[in-house]
């Protein structure tokens, strides 16, 4: 049996279109992301030697949007949320407010299991009694529960003495 060339390349682009509507098929099967609008508080103590010398509490809010992506089979992939953040730091009877800033948190999942958790942007914005600005930047990989205002890769913190001295 002999096959023309044009029908061989009817035959290939036919195949082609039956494979492309496949792929473009599941994907379009695969569970859209979801979005939500949140808005959290919450306090902590962030202990001794972590940051200063003495133990600082601190006070934040945020307000953010949160959006899941899911694979084909709807399970959860990963969890971004990017939103503002405002916090209050106090000690030894001071207290620092600090700037609203920007932030992304990003949670990755494989097979719905949270295996990692980090942030980008703006970890914290200060202003200083005594002038200046304490500004954590950068990325930071998350270990819960710890409250963690050290970055892997950037700005971990510039003017943290003259923060210190002033809840001190």
């Amino acid at each position: 049996m002999s096959i023309s060339r044009r029908s061989l390349t009817t035959l290939i682009g036919v195949t082609g279109l039956l494979v492309a509507s496949a792929v473009f098929a599941s994907g379009a099967m695969a569970t859209p992301p979801t979005s939500s609008q949140q808005t959290a508080s919450g306090s902590g103590t962030i202990p001794a030697g972590e940051l200063c010398s003495f133990p600082v509490q601190i006070d934040g809010t945020q307000s953010y949007t949160s959006t899941q992506f899911y694979d084909q089979n709807g399970v959860i992939t990963r969890d971004t949320a990017r939103g503002t953040e405002q916090d209050t730091f106090s000690a030894n009877g001071k207290t620092l407010q600090g700037s609203p800033y920007q932030f992304i948190l990003v949670h990755e999942f494989v097979n719905g299991v949270d295996v990692n958790d980090w942030g980008m942007g703006i970890a914290e914005r200060v202003p200083l009694p005594a002038g200046g600005m304490f500004i954590v930047a950068g990325r930071v990989n998350f270990a819960p529960p710890t409250i963690i205002l050290t970055v892997d890769h950037g700005n971990s913190g510039n003017n943290l003495d003259a923060f210190c001295a002033a809840l001190s």
